[in-house]
C-alpha cells in the first residue's frame, strides 16, 4: 500500500491513469489540435 497525498493506493485500490482528449475546435491552445492520423501518431 502506498499513499499519494492523503489517498491510499495499491492493494484493493489499484492505480488508474486517466487522460483527457480535447477535440473541440475552440481549444485555447490551437497548436494542440491534431486532426489527422499522422499528426496524432507524430504527437504520441
Amino acid at each position: 500500500m502506498t499513499k499519494l497525498g492523503n489517498v491510499s493506493v495499491g492493494g484493493k485500490n489499484p492505480v488508474r491513469i486517466m487522460g483527457i482528449l480535447n477535440t473541440s475546435p475552440e481549444s485555447f491552445f490551437k497548436k494542440s489540435i491534431k486532426t489527422t492520423k499522422q499528426q496524432i501518431t507524430n504527437t504520441i
